[in-house]
């Protein structure tokens, strides 16, 4: 945003998260620079005469006076979209509301001591039974609590940023054991509902390009796998069939999105939740088995890595220019799906 103001208002003077310009406006006479950038949010804002605000499209067609279309190909030729080889585009960091820290440690759901040696022998057999390395209970906090009937569950906590900008513990999942033939629940949550999706600091890699959305904690893990190699994949999973919080959709801004699905009734709900929030252009995996985790316990994690590539090679290439030419183009939301 502040590249395409210089070219109509010249340099600014850069202060903390904003910087300040002369107003591009030619009619206004701004003697004392009034016009700032928001380096968060990527909007603008004359301060004075104007009383204007919006985006990078908004502003080239208000000083432009062109529409939707002809100003969106107006700023897509200013990034050089037609360049034959692109620099990366490395996507903005979306700012997320924060969340304030728990006092005290998150503890067991019982209260009731669980000795080392067991906890290390169920997290060891849990990743064993669905073909993950021991490393994910590092990457994604796995630990082991009893449920009030005192019965041994694996917990994926949700993490999201305080006010210091750290990953802390925001909401926890549950998961009973064995994994096969469990009576009750199988997952267990906390009280109230997830701030935030699961594995929410996978949006922070450089040079983003895509994200996929899964049902549930277990099956993120598996696609963040089968997604090692694939740097600018990001990996988000919502808490249940019909969790998706219309909010989250902002921390899509600018990424070609990837729905997997549950090949069940759950799975359709799920998908109709989440697709409804989200542009044109999704593309769906839906395994042959019945969710994703069990696809890679089956077949290998290799036939899951083929699914997503597939569906990778069929994504339409979006302007490098993030949510702001997107925003010109509503879809009808429809989502194309892919099957292995």
């Amino acid at each position: 945003m502040c590249s395409l103001v210089e070219q109509y208002a010249g340099p600014g003077r850069a202060n903390g998260r904003t910087v300040t310009f002369s107003c591009p406006n030619p009619a206004h006479a701004d003697r004392n620079p009034s016009f700032t950038v928001d380096l968060r949010t990527g909007r603008a804002r004359c301060w004075s005469a104007c009383a204007w605000s919006g985006d990078a499209l908004d502003l080239v067609r208000w000083l432009e006076g062109l529409d939707v279309a002809e100003g969106a190909r107006r700023l897509r030729a200013f990034v050089g979209e037609w360049e034959e080889t692109p620099a990366p585009f490395t996507r903005p960091k979306v700012s997320t509301p924060v969340i304030r820290e728990r006092r005290g440690r998150i503890s067991d759901n019982s209260g009731q001591a669980i000795a080392p040696e067991v906890k290390e022998r169920t997290l060891r057999g849990y990743c064993r039974e669905r073909g993950w390395p021991l490393s994910v209970v590092e990457t994604f906090g796995l630990e082991v609590v009893r449920d009030q009937r005192g019965a041994l569950r694996v917990r994926h906590p949700y993490f999201g940023p305080n006010e210091s900008g750290e990953y802390v513990v925001t909401w926890t999942q549950d998961r009973a054991l064995p994994l096969a033939d469990t009576k009750g629940p199988k997952w267990l949550s906390t009280s109230g509902v997830a701030a935030y999706p699961y594995n929410l600091k996978s949006l922070e890699r450089t040079h983003l390009d895509a994200v996929v959305i899964t049902e549930g904690p277990a099956d993120c893990v598996t696609a963040t796998l089968a997604l090692d190699r694939f740097g600018g994949v990001a990996v988000l999973g919502v808490p249940g069939s019909n969790a998706w919080r219309p909010e989250w959709t902002r921390l899509l801004d600018g990424l070609r999105v990837i729905i997997c699905r549950d090949s069940d009734e759950g799975g359709a709900r799920f998908l109709e939740s989440v697709s409804r929030h989200l542009p044109d252009g999704c593309r769906v995996v839906t395994p042959k088995a019945k969710d994703l985790t069990e696809e890679a316990t089956l077949h290998g994690l290799d036939a899951v890595t083929a699914l997503f590539e597939a569906a990778l090679k069929g994504l339409d290439p979006w302007p490098r220019v993030s949510a702001l030419i997107l925003e010109a183009f509503p879809g009808s939301h429809v989502a194309e799906e892919v099957s292995e």
